[in-house]
């Protein structure tokens, strides 16, 4: 029976905007390369596994000794090459920045994985995800049994007898398990940040301009200046040397 299957080990950086690319994938059920592999095109593998919260840029026993997030997911769509932006930072600067995407169904959150012998990656695949790090996350392909992995997050499947791996009976992903420290949500007060660039841009200029008319109603009397950030007005009272700064928008 077979008890292997191919895993393309993904390493997902820890700044914020990798952080919201990361959710922004979980939720579109996707993920991107910059550059191309050789397998694309040629192999499916039957998961991906994106690997966050340790630091890459380190020699190999130091990285075994570490632990991170994996976040499990079943591969659906092959590598196909897209041609519009579709990531938050490829919306902001108008442009595609990872070509190559899988569709994704992602399967559960495994919080605090050793990348060592003691955790559910064999020695190859957490070596690939290191490289993957080091190599602006690139996707490298490895075949492993998954049944340590499914185990860790509770999926209740036999691989190696099914080989396959019943929806209904996965966790599945929600964004909340995603956050951290680095999250673009951070904290749990109010209504958080909003993800999409585009949309915060909007909400930013609607509410610059609430303000605008807010303020230069004539009960009050100020003269609102569009100054830009990190104040987006300034607010004078003619005849009064009063000076105000305010700043609008989702943040």
């Amino acid at each position: 029976m077979v008890s292997e299957a191919l895993f393309v080990m993904i390493h997902v950086g820890q700044k914020v905007g990798h952080q919201r690319n990361l959710e922004h994938g979980m939720t579109t059920r996707s993920w991107g390369f910059p550059r191309k592999q050789d397998w694309y095109g040629r192999r499916m593998p039957d998961f991906a596994v994106l690997v966050t919260g340790a630091a890459p840029r380190v020699q190999p026993e130091e990285w075994k000794a570490k632990s991170a997030r994996m976040v499990l997911c079943k591969v659906q769509v092959g590598v196909y090459e897209g041609t519009a932006p579709h990531w938050p930072d490829e919306v902001v600067e108008e442009r595609v920045i990872y070509p190559y995407r899988l569709g994704l169904e992602p399967l559960a959150v495994l919080d605090d994985m050793s990348l060592g012998p003691g955790g559910p990656l064999s020695a190859e695949a957490s070596e690939a995800a290191r490289r993957s790090g080091t190599q602006q996350g690139v996707g490298y392909l490895v075949a492993m049994d998954p049944q340590p992995l499914l185990d860790a997050a509770g999926i209740d499947t036999h691989w190696a007898a099914d080989h396959d791996v019943p929806l209904a009976a996965t966790p599945g992903v929600t964004i909340e398990q995603l956050q951290g420290r680095n999250s673009p949500q951070r904290g749990r007060r109010g209504a958080g940040r909003q993800m999409d660039p585009a949309k915060r841009k909007a909400v930013e200029l609607y509410a610059e301009e609430k303000a605008v008319t807010h303020y230069e109603h004539p009960d009050r009397a100020w003269t609102a200046h569009k100054v830009g950030k990190p104040y987006d007005l300034r607010l004078e009272q003619p005849g009064l040397g009063a000076v105000s700064r305010i700043m609008c928008g989702a943040r």
